[in-house]
């Protein structure tokens, strides 16, 4: 019976006793097999999840699977979060509440930028996601409750297109 309590009866008619017997310790080895792995995600799942270890899992995952300049970007965003908080890493995933986040969003946007604040806010989100979807994390996103902050962008230069034709000209 697997440890989470409900029975399960399994039967099947053999001609031969050595058939059922093999049927029978195929059987109980499947359980066991079964009832291991339910324990291991409960371990997993039944437990509280740090900041810290969502961060370690998140990372892993965006090392693997995006470039290298996002995932240092992220790495700096989730850096930031875990100073600001009070336990630092050991702090429980269901303790960031928008406040919280909003007072780490707002200490960058005043040391660094609005552009900043918003790219953290940005990769926490999609971190918290990314949470939601594997490690089953509530569905609220407390980064994305709070609000963008103001941004000062700056045009980019685009030169004339003589300028252009001159250089082109030159190296060419």
């Amino acid at each position: 019976t697997p440890s989470a309590g409900r029975q399960m009866r399994r039967t099947q008619l053999f001609d031969k006793k050595k058939d059922a017997t093999t049927w029978e310790d195929e059987t109980r080895k499947a359980l066991i097999l079964a009832d291991r792995q339910h324990q291991k995600d409960l371990n997993t799942v039944g437990r509280a999840l740090t900041v810290g270890e969502w961060g370690e899992r998140y990372m892993d995952f965006a090392e693997s699977t995006m470039c290298h300049s996002s995932y240092c970007e992220k790495q700096i965003a989730l850096r930031r979060l875990i100073q600001h908080l009070p336990n630092r890493e050991k702090t429980l995933v269901g303790e960031l509440s928008t406040a919280l986040v909003l007072d780490c969003l707002t200490k960058v946007f005043r040391e660094k930028t609005g552009n900043t604040a918003n790219k953290d806010r940005k990769n926490l989100c999609a971190g918290w996601n990314w949470g939601v979807r594997y490690l089953g994390m509530d569905r609220v996103n407390p980064f994305q409750l709070v609000d963008k902050f103001p941004e000062k962008r700056q045009p980019r230069y685009v030169p004339p297109l003589d300028d252009f034709r001159r250089v082109l000209d030159f190296v060419g």
